[in-house]
Formats: C-alpha cells, structure tokens, sequence
C-alpha cells in the first residue's frame, strides 16, 4: 500500500504574516495545506502542521504480512565478489 500526501503551499510575506501571524497560524492547524514565508519574493521559511510519527511496529506492519525471500547463494556470491575485487585493488 502507497501512501500518497499532497501537500497545497501558500504563499505569504513576512510582513504579513508579522501582521496576521495567529489567523495564519489557525489555517495552518485546520487544514493540511502548508506555508510558504517570503522574504522580497523569496521563498524563506515553510510552515506546517505537526504529524505524530507512526509507532515503528505500526509502520512495517504491512511488510511484515509480506514474506519476502533472498536467494543467500545469489547474496553470498555478490557479497564474495565485491570483497575480492577490494582485496585485489590495493
């Protein structure tokens, strides 16, 4: 499963954003749109909202339910290769 996240980015100077920080603030926590702070037409700063990181057993939950299988010989071979190939270029 792929989790896609769009992110919608506006725009805003700093001078406004000095002028109407907590109605931007607001905005920002309401919705998953992101703020772009400029400075003279430059992109300065990004605001968005905070995301709780996902427990690290909830996140490898879907490979988990997903057997997955390597081929040792194919790994033991490359693995073997690449060791001798270093040893004889020094």
């Amino acid at each position: 499963m792929t989790r896609v996240i769009t992110i919608v980015m506006k725009e805003v100077s700093k001078s406004d954003l000095k002028a109407k920080m907590f109605d931007y603030f607001r905005a920002v926590e309401a919705s998953s749109d992101a703020l772009v702070v400029t400075d003279f037409g430059k992109p300065k700063l990004i605001i968005y909202k905070y995301q709780e990181a996902l427990p690290l057993g909830e996140l490898f939950k879907p490979l988990r339910a997903k057997k997955i299988k390597i081929k040792d010989d194919l790994l033991l071979e490359q693995t073997t290769a690449e060791r001798e190939a270093l040893i004889g270029s020094r």
